[in-house]
């Protein structure tokens, strides 16, 4: 095969993955990755066997070359060193008192990599992104090239745009369908991430403008403007120049609905900083015609389309979980100053610096959302001062020497005046290029696009762009290399161009199992879940004997089917297990091989806590169904837990296992076990009632209960709350008063409030005063203060309950009319607070006087003073007419008042605004009863039972009810289903007996009615 025709299948691979990659979801994981990183090791060797078919190497040199060298040297380095520092700590044996903090090391000099595999995958990564640079750099040599080139990434970009658009506007994926992951509400494209997306775009807009500005011959007056529009020719001339233009401005509407901040402000920032250039070199006119053209167009259709969702965008506040992501990753630098945490290795070791407030254990934090800043710390100082290398080198060589013409080409293209360029072509495609790495870069201080693979391989595509244009000299007669080129002539005889063309089709071979394996593992994986799902994952590590992930799944699995194993003894192959000594030998030895696994895999990452929490859980298994083991395999789990600790220290997850853990044992390590619920509690309080169900099975004394909570008001609350719940009121007591004292001035009188309810129902009326007495000194004017100690004051049959009930009434209305309205009745700032009172007030009436003034009617009510009550239920139902409870309290009033035609209305009312109760309903049945109207009664006593087929009292009155009416063998059935309930029920069996000495006399007679 020719070498022109090798070269050509090179470039078409170049081409192909350039294509692939923004077509395949950005390429960013999986099968699309392994395909991209496949293309570019095919274009590799098609451009090597290109050469030897030329019987010459060559390389043409770069100003980026040697700075990427010592970058991968870098890389190598830290795979060389590793991370067997970590991997000595996350392996070493369990400490003599487990209890003590497993520290990790706080700065580790001689580290390489905290995860050699994550490095290996983002070096294959790198690796990709620099060959694509090589590629474009010694395969595109021509203008022709060059130019079409960069058409047809600009052509796909407007293409893949406008079917964006498209799907965006018709809200979904209609042209786009091999999207997988939609994202409704913004515009993705391709890409699964909007945000991505636009860096993409934003790059090709800028490369785009470079493009259009290097394609115009000359100035166009309005004389040529005629002749160009006059004739057919013209005119299809002029629509295929305007044509790349169009595609760009299709992108930068685009870019606007990807709602990506980063994206339209890296555009922006190009664009000015292109406009510059431009300037500097007296040739601003038409970039600024150009640039104000597209800022119009793209206005333009923005508003047709409405730019309320991209200013809703800039007003989400998200910005501070952005900073505290960057101010918690810098300390990471201190910690890895040197060679950093590894290429790639962020994600397995920022769970050591995740604060709070990025809800650890929930949110899992894989970029740092500023890939200059996450460069630096994977790299180190080393890392930082070799980009900061390359970047002068290249900024240098392209902008300093080719444009401005200052300083020396580093690679042998000319220095000062002599290096400075003069075509426009040359000039404006490169600025065009540098440009889009402009964007990108800017894109990448605020999120991780350039670790997305077709973003990164376009910018280095557009790096390569920029380097062919400044450093060949295109002319009339043909194209010129301005720059030194490294060659090796191979020799005239095949020999040479075989053995070299033989190396690297081997080397591909053996490149290529490295390239796909981690698809491949990952696609088995996916399918391990199901029967069998043990010998599935063998199968997987069978292709890769160290994958984390895979090693971490087999050990899951193997837990699980330990625990099957003895707790139902159903062992391998359907085999049962009768005695337990069988079934400890083979979870033994189930639950040996788990162990086996994760040591394996925390060798591979040392710094991932959840690894290290499972094998706590391994091991308490161990220790649990095999008792003998448990003083090696106790300190063990209980090591592995402080180990995860020390990784993740505020994942309050790690907290709540310690603390279980050491809760669980024969004899329980109680210190360690409330430490460790403490601190879980205080980084997660929703953990709080999990963690006090587990506890109940253990004896702790009051004061022990107090320390499962932290020393805050609002825990110790929430604390009483729960042990109130539960039944423990000595504990709920000690909780109570604990808050009461750490509480704030507005806190003190609820912690006084919940102390003094729970002493009323224990029937501690005294305590409950005396609670209250100082509550309401602290806080007059709160009228559930008032209401508590009416509470009390009834409890212990004092009279002046009358006047605390109509205080609280007065207190209310006078809230009511003084300030805004708050639901709540305490000046409470802290939410949980807040929510507590609300579950302990429940479903209220609102902040003004309906609930106490209910409070007091129901006292009248009990106290029968009906009169005052009857009052008191009018004021509520001229509140609120539609309030069925006081209706019934009206009605029962006005019954013992013998107003019975009134309560009788009274009572309707009430059921037809709350049928579902069952007291309005018996309470209407009885009335109507007692006013002969003894059918519509019956009928109330049947939709009780039909709503509650349990109920007794309406069972027995509708049984008396039939015999009063003479169904007597209804009658019969339903005491008959009363003693089906409650067999000792008096009054069923007397009736029943009754009935059953007439036997088969029953019979349906009509009788007299009158009242059983």
């Amino acid at each position: 095969m020719s070498a022109r025709v090798l070269g050509g299948a090179g470039t078409t691979a170049l081409y192909a993955l350039l294509l692939w990659a923004p077509l395949a979801w950005g390429a960013y994981r999986d099968w699309p990755l392994a395909i991209t990183q496949l293309l570019t090791l095919a274009g590799l060797v098609l451009w090597i066997l290109g050469m030897a078919g030329d019987k010459r190497l060559q390389w043409r040199r770069t100003a980026l070359d040697l700075p990427l060298g010592l970058l991968i040297a870098l890389v190598l380095v830290q795979l060389a060193l590793g991370n067997r520092p970590l991997v000595g700590w996350a392996l070493a044996p369990a400490v003599g008192d487990p209890e003590l903090p497993a520290e990790l090391p706080r700065v580790l000099w001689s580290l390489g990599t905290v995860s050699p595999a994550q490095t290996a995958r983002t070096f294959r990564l790198f690796l990709t992104y620099a060959a694509v640079y090589v590629l474009v750099v010694n395969l595109v040599r021509t203008r022709r090239q060059l130019d079409r080139l960069v058409q047809t990434l600009v052509l796909l970009g407007g293409s893949l745009a406008f079917l964006g658009l498209l799907d965006y506007l018709t809200g979904e994926a209609w042209l786009l369908r091999w999207r997988d992951h939609p994202s409704p509400g913004r515009l993705a494209g391709t890409f699964v991430n909007p945000d991505h997306f636009a860096a993409w775009l934003s790059m090709l807009v800028s490369l785009g403008l470079g493009h259009v500005l290097a394609a115009r011959r000359s100035r166009v007056t309005a004389g040529s403007l005629r002749v160009l529009l006059g004739s057919r020719e013209g005119r299809e001339r002029a629509v295929r120049q305007s044509l790349p233009f169009v595609g760009i401005a299709v992108m930068a509407i685009a870019l606007v609905f990807t709602l990506s901040r980063a994206g339209v402000l890296s555009l922006l920032l190009t664009l000015g900083a292109i406009l510059a250039l431009q300037g500097a070199f007296g040739r601003a006119r038409l970039s600024l015609v150009l640039v104000g053209t597209l800022l119009a167009v793209t206005l333009g259709y923005g508003t047709w389309i409405g730019f309320e969702p991209f200013l809703a965008r800039l007003r989400e506040p998200s910005y501070e979980s952005r900073w505290v992501l960057t101010l918690t990753t810098l300390p990471m630098l201190a910690s890895f100053p040197v060679l950093g945490v590894g290429l790639g290795a962020y994600r397995d070791i920022y769970f050591r610096y995740q604060p709070l407030a990025l809800e650890p254990g929930r949110l899992f934090v894989p970029f740092a959302h500023n890939d200059l800043l996450q460069i630096a710390v994977e790299t180190g100082f080393v890392g930082v001062a070799l980009l900061c290398f390359a970047v002068w080198r290249v900024t240098a060589d392209l902008l300093g020497a080719h444009f401005l013409g200052r300083g020396r080409c580093p690679v042998g293209g000319g220095e000062d005046e002599g290096a400075r360029r003069g075509e426009d072509f040359s000039l404006n495609v490169a600025l065009g290029a540098l440009g889009a790495v402009f964007a990108l870069l800017v894109h990448s201080a605020f999120d991780f696009a350039a670790r997305i693979p077709a973003n990164g391989i376009l910018g280095a595509a557009c790096l390569g762009i920029a380097t062919v244009a400044l450093h060949t000299r295109f002319t009339p007669g043909g194209e010129r290399l301005l720059t030194m080129v490294r060659a090796c002539p191979l020799g005239q005889g095949r020999q040479g161009p075989w053995v070299v063309g033989a190396s690297a089709v081997a080397l591909a071979l053996v490149l290529v199992p490295w390239l796909v394996r981690p698809a491949l593992v990952e696609a088995r994986l996916q399918a391990v879940p199901g029967q069998g799902a043990l010998g599935r994952v063998d199968r997987v590590l069978a292709l890769d004997p160290l994958d984390a992930r895979a090693l971490e799944v087999r050990a899951k699995l193997r837990v699980a089917a330990a625990l099957e194993v003895w707790n139902t003894g159903r062992g391998r192959e359907t085999r049962v297990l009768r005695s337990w000594d069988e079934r400890r030998r083979e979870a033994r030895a189930l639950l040996t091989g788990a162990a086996a696994d994760l040591r394996t895999a925390l060798s591979a990452t040392p710094t991932n806590p959840f690894l290290h929490e499972i094998l706590a859980e391994v091991h308490g298994t161990a220790a649990m169904v095999d008792p003998a083991s448990a003083p090696v395999e106790v300190p063990a789990a209980l090591t592995s837990l402080r180990r995860a600790i020390a990784l993740a220290p505020e994942n309050a997850r790690f907290y709540r296992s310690l603390a279980l853990l050491a809760a669980s044992q024969r004899e329980p390590r109680l210190g360690l076990a409330l430490w460790a619920a403490r601190e879980a509690v205080r980084r997660d309080p929703a953990l709080l009632p999990d963690l006090v169900d587990q506890f109940l099975s253990v004896k702790l004394g009051e004061t022990q209960w107090a320390a499962l909570a932290p020393d805050s008001a609002a825990d110790q609350l929430q604390l009483g709350a729960l042990l109130e719940q539960s039944g423990l009121a000595g504990p709920a007591r000690h909780a109570y008063r604990r808050a009461a004292e750490l509480a704030t001035p507005d806190e003190v009188s609820f912690a006084r409030w919940l102390l003094a309810r729970l002493l009323t129902r224990q029937g501690d009326y005294e305590g409950a005063l005396v609670e209250l007495d100082a509550a309401i000194r602290s806080d007059p004017d709160n009228p559930e203060l008032h209401l508590a100690r009416a509470s009390a004051l009834s409890g212990r049959a004092d009279p002046a309950a009358l006047d605390a009930h109509r205080a609280a009434v007065l207190k209310a209305e006078s809230r009511a009319r003084g300030r805004a309205r708050d639901p709540l009745p305490f000046e409470l700032a802290d939410p949980r607070a807040r929510a507590l009172a609300s579950q302990a007030l429940g479903p209220g009436d609102g902040p003004h006087a309906v609930r106490y003034r209910r409070a007091l009617a129901q006292y009248l009510l009990d106290h029968k003073r009906w009169e005052h009550a009857v009052r008191e239920w009018e004021a509520l139902l001229a509140q609120d007419p539609r309030d069925a409870g006081a209706h019934f309290g009206r009605g029962t009033a006005l019954h013992e008042l013998g107003a019975r035609d009134e309560a009788l209305e009274a009572y309707r009312n009430a059921v037809s605004l709350d049928g579902r109760s069952i007291a309005f309903r018996l309470r209407l049945a009885s009335a109507l009863w007692e006013t002969d109207q003894y059918y519509q009664a019956m009928n109330e006593w049947r939709a009780v039972i039909a709503r509650d087929p349990g109920n007794v009292a309406a069972r027995l009155a509708l049984a008396g009810a039939y015999l009063a009416v003479g169904e007597r063998i209804e009658a019969f059935r339903e005491y008959q289903r009363v003693l089906q309930m409650e067999p000792d029920q008096p009054e069923a069996r007397r009736a029943i007996a009754r009935l059953g000495k007439h036997g088969s006399q029953i019979q349906r007679q009509p009788r007299r009615l009158r009242l059983v």
